[in-house]
């Protein structure tokens, strides 16, 4: 289960590992392969690179929409978890006053939590965002070494045609 899991996995994350850029190389390596083979390889290659540039600029997209949320966060994001612990810290001292009584006390405490809750989920949601900038560049990393290598097949093959 676990090794079906982590294979599927791969083949999400690791474009290269998609069969038909694989079989295609694979033809295209081998010296006995037919023309006729060799050519079919080519086009799958042809249409993997425009894939593949595709899934580039959709991530862009997603990169910019990303960073320019990122930004905002950190902008004001920063600021409001700042402003909402500091209050949190205000109500828990004030909840130790001479004065303070039990059932004020406790009220006290729960308004200090409520603070600290929603300070909690703004950082939460500013780390996410960070995550998926993360994870959307190691996903271009793979995408770039998959269209390198496609690339490198289709430069190749296009000077032996012409030589």
């Amino acid at each position: 289960m676990l090794l079906i899991i982590v294979i599927i996995l791969g083949i999400m994350v690791f474009p290269e590992w998609n069969g038909g850029i694989r079989r295609a190389v694979g033809i295209l390596d081998n010296s006995g392969s037919s023309m006729q083979k060799r050519k079919k390889a080519l086009n799958s290659l042809a249409k993997h690179q425009i894939k593949i540039n595709k899934k580039l600029s959709k991530l862009d997209k997603s990169d910019a929409k990303l960073t320019k949320q990122r930004q905002a966060q950190i902008k004001s994001g920063q600021v409001k978890e700042a402003k909402y612990r500091s209050k949190a810290a205000r109500l828990r001292q004030k909840k130790y006053g001479f004065f303070t009584s039990k059932k004020k006390a406790d009220k006290l405490e729960f308004k200090a939590e409520k603070l600290e809750n929603r300070a909690d989920l703004i950082k939460s949601k500013m780390d996410m965002t960070k995550a998926k900038l993360a994870k959307n560049a190691t996903t271009r990393a793979s995408y770039n070494k998959g269209l390198a290598t496609v690339n490198s097949y289709l430069e190749k093959n296009r000077k032996k045609k012409t030589a």
